[in-house]
């Protein structure tokens, strides 16, 4: 299998998978109440993304759970206006390509 990586990617097939993964994360994150069930929806939007967790998911779910910030919202985007600002938005993506992890230090590339 050929390793994903997003600079392969035409620009339609990014929005696409953009988009894919903020409609997930509005249809399920409405039913997210403790720190586990953020830290699975997390894995899954990694895994769909073909990214992976870094060692600090696990306490950004701790902090969204206590804070309430739905999956839709960037804590370290908040400024970004919809619907490009939640987790694996393009910003979280084009910081990933870039750096290998995203700002908040919670996806990165496998």
């Amino acid at each position: 299998m050929k390793e994903f990586k997003w600079s392969d990617l035409t620009e339609e097939e990014t929005k696409q998978m953009v988009d894919k993964a903020l409609k997930h994360i509005s249809e399920n994150s409405e039913h997210i109440n403790t720190w586990q069930e953020y830290l699975d929806e997390m894995k899954l939007i990694a895994e769909e993304q073909g990214y992976e967790l870094t060692e600090n998911a696990e306490k950004i779910a701790k902090f969204r759970a206590r804070a309430n910030i739905p999956l839709s919202v960037c804590p370290c985007a908040k400024d970004v206006p919809a619907p490009y600002r939640g987790c694996v938005g393009h910003i979280c993506k084009d910081e990933i390509e870039t750096f290998g992890v995203c700002k908040c230090n919670c996806f990165r590339r496998k």
